[in-house]
């Protein structure tokens, strides 16, 4: 998710954009005593210090020390925009007499590139929906105080807020949306609310120094990527009494049946990880940026793999996969530098697109005899393969599968020619052949081209 263009449109915009003009209220800072009687129903006019409302029996007194309302452009219930003059903001809980009730989609967007800077943030108690964006890209905001009634929190509420250092989720909150946190790169500190049923897809993304992570018992719902990339984060503590997920006491975070790895702490100090036997399915980015892991081992028992699952483990050097795995998907060792070479087993189908892309360290790869298709850029980037088996189950190889394979000097193929996308031999080692043996299909005579490999028949062992 990029952290610095405005998500899409989500069911919020309804709350977060009136249809009536937002109108800009001027007047000095001050300090005021609103007095609010509920008359259980009646309607009449009072004085400018109260208000009636119909509601039953409550009486309320309410002492505000906020932010002026010339502050803030306001809305149907909804703060659409800021333009005071920063630092230390705490939003009032009314303007004009009506509540506050939604900080509006991008009400505080790229703040931290205004002349004025909003350096920390009050919430009220009035607010229920901070909405998308709000606070995306407010590089200055260091402190956020999160009001007790704030129910949602928004696509990409906070992204980019790289000087936060601490979250607090109040016990309000059922919803942290998608991205809510992503690239909030200095936030070291996490405290869910007793309420939070749904953390989003991406919703902690990147937040570099996070080091602990507790899932208190009400969560039900932890989207894909939800804790990616957090390169400290050393272990999730999930609640016992959780009944969607828990966790190990290596800090693995599972579904609550064990069948399920989500998500392995990215920066949990340890070569070596042994997958539980329990384990049927390792979720996408489960893996993502596990920068300590040097090798890994798949169990049989495990039959599918999540896209990105294994991407961007630098020092990754050995994988064994399992026999039960059918297919590796998108991205699944994307970026593992240190891999040096794969058996794909023969319980393989597919190889997914980028699958084993900029694998610099690959040196050779064997395809199983059952495997059918090699994706787009599966191998690309690979700049240090130097030979590779097709076998004979082969029938697509993707476009740009091999490109940039630049020392690849010779691709055995075991069966006729499969069909071959554009580009999927491009910029590999000069000179390199394809290696068919005689009687094969497809491939033209020794000499001729075939997708930019050169033909040739393999030379026999000397006995």
């Amino acid at each position: 998710m990029a952290t610095n263009q405005r998500p899409r449109t989500s069911p919020l915009a309804f709350f977060a954009r009136g249809s009536a003009p937002a109108r800009r209220r001027r007047g000095p800072r001050r300090r005021e005593a609103f007095f609010a009687q509920f008359d259980g129903g009646t309607t009449a006019a009072v004085p400018s210090s109260t208000i009636a409302l119909g509601c039953d029996i409550l009486e309320q007194r309410i002492l505000l020390t906020a932010s002026p309302a010339a502050d803030f452009d306001f809305s149907l219930g909804t703060i659409t925009g800021y333009h005071g003059a920063g630092g230390a903001v705490e939003i009032p809980s009314t303007i004009d007499g009506l509540p506050v009730l939604v900080i509006g989609s991008g009400a505080f967007a790229s703040n931290g590139q205004a002349a004025n800077p909003v350096t920390s943030v009050i919430i009220p108690s009035s607010v229920i929906i901070i909405g998308d964006y709000a606070f995306g890209d407010t590089t200055s905001l260091a402190n956020v105080r999160i009001g007790t009634s704030v129910q949602v929190i928004g696509e990409s509420a906070f992204s980019g807020a790289t000087a936060l250092t601490r979250v607090v989720i109040p016990g309000s909150v059922v919803t942290i949306g998608d991205g809510a946190f992503e690239g909030a790169t200095s936030v070291a500190s996490v405290t869910l609310g007793s309420r939070v049923r749904t953390i989003g897809d991406g919703a902690f993304l990147g937040n570099t120094a996070l080091t602990r992570v507790g899932i208190p018992a009400s969560v039900r719902t932890i989207g894909d990527n939800a804790f990616g990339r957090c390169t400290s984060l050393a272990r999730f503590d999930v609640a016992a009494r959780n009944v969607a997920y828990r966790s190990d006491a290596r800090g693995v975070l599972f579904n609550k049946s064990g069948a399920a790895l989500v998500s392995y702490p990215a920066g949990r100090v340890s070569p070596t990880y042994a997958i539980s036997s329990t384990v049927t399915s390792i979720r996408d980015h489960a893996f993502d940026y596990a920068a300590h892991l040097t090798s890994i081992t798949i169990p049989n028992r495990v039959t599918s793999i999540g896209a990105n699952a294994f991407a961007h483990i630098q020092g990754l050097a050995s994988v064994t996969l399992g026999t039960g795995i059918t297919s590796i998907p998108v991205g699944a060792f994307f970026n593992c530098r240190g891999l040096r070479s794969v058996t794909i087993p023969s319980s393989v189908t597919s190889i997914g697109d980028y699958a084993f892309y900029a694998n610099m360290g690959l040196t050779s790869v064997t395809i199983g005899d059952h495997v059918a298709s090699i994706g787009s850029n599966a191998f690309a980037a690979c700049i240090s393969l130097v030979s590779a088996t097709i076998s004979a189950s082969v029938n697509s190889i993707g476009s740009s599968a091999f490109t940039g394979c630049s020392v690849l000097t010779g691709v055995t193929f075991e069966g006729n020619a499969p069909s071959v996308g554009a580009a999927a031999f491009l910029f590999v080692g000069p000179d390199a052949k394809a290696y068919r043996a005689v009687g094969l299909t497809g491939y033209g005579d020794d000499g001729a081209y075939f997708h930019g490999l050169i033909v040739a028949t393999p030379v026999a062992p000397a006995n």
